[in-house]
């Protein structure tokens, strides 16, 4: 019997200790421990949550799509990405399990993906509401409707357009609210170039909702000041074969059906 299953079968010598590793693509790992002080497992540091729990995880197929609740000190730095709105990119929580004094034989219980985040007891407790990664690989997409515009996302493998080729990089100034200045955006790329795209600074990922000159209007501000930050910005997208071609030369595989006609000519009222 390994030591694992042996301490975690003992009535008194089992010490359980938990890892809990928030990932937000695009941005930030956050890594805690459950154990009362940091502790150093798989080459990265654990820091010490005593007051993290979870809830009950439960094994079957009819348990594919329930939910998990993971709860945390309201001002905890990974939940409070979650105040201007939702980080852009997938959250996913993986929960490991070990006991104390060995940090080799460490077991992966839970893996889900973050759909929720909410407040309770005025704001003191984060309530991280998550979903098995398995039920939400169940779960059924719709299909492509067909349409002018492409139903695509930018970059994605259906696109193909290689985003490294149409990224912009520079430095924040003059930040306000939820708007930023990206000197020389404009001169090297031009106005509106990064309207409906993205911009990432300090691991926190934002959508840019409007490029005017070189201020960038995002989905949300960030919470961390970016003044002097370096920045990448990536180039949107407005989903029309016109863009499709003239912007990212990606004509051939636009995934719209812009000819086709918006009245049935067979209708006559």
């Amino acid at each position: 019997m390994s030591p694992y299953a042996t301490e975690e079968s003992s009535v008194e010598s089992g010490r359980p200790i938990e890892l809990y590793e928030f990932a937000i693509e695009g941005g930030n790992t956050y890594r805690y421990t459950s154990a009362a002080d940091d502790i150093t497992a798989m080459s990265q540091l654990w820091t010490a949550r005593p007051a993290i729990q979870r809830g009950r995880t439960t094994l079957g197929v009819e348990n594919r799509e329930s939910e998990n609740v993971v709860t945390l000190p309201g001002d905890d730095q990974f939940a409070l990405n979650f105040v201007p709105g939702a980080p852009s990119g997938a959250v996913t929580l993986v929960v490991r399990r070990l006991h104390a004094g060995d940090v080799t034989d460490i077991r992966r219980i839970y893996e889900g993906e973050v759909v929720e985040i909410e407040w309770v007891d005025q704001a003191t407790i984060a309530r991280v509401v998550c979903r098995p990664t398995e039920g939400a690989s169940d779960a059924k997409m719709p299909r492509f409707d067909s349409g002018g515009l492409c139903p695509h996302m930018l970059y994605d493998s259906y696109c193909t357009v290689a985003e490294a080729s149409f990224q912009y990089a520079g430095t924040v100034s003059s930040p306000s609210g939820d708007q930023i200045t990206v000197s020389g955006l404009t001169a090297s790329k031009g106005n509106g170039w990064a309207t409906a795209g993205k911009v990432l600074c300090n691991g926190e990922l934002r959508v840019v909702l409007l490029q005017s000159s070189d201020v960038l209007t995002l989905g949300s501000p960030f919470n961390q000041d970016p003044t002097g930050q370096a920045v990448t910005v990536s180039a949107g997208c407005d989903h029309t074969i016109a863009t499709c071609d003239t912007k990212f030369g990606n004509e051939v595989n636009f995934g719209g059906s812009p000819h086709v006609p918006k009245n049935d000519p067979q209708r006559r009222f």
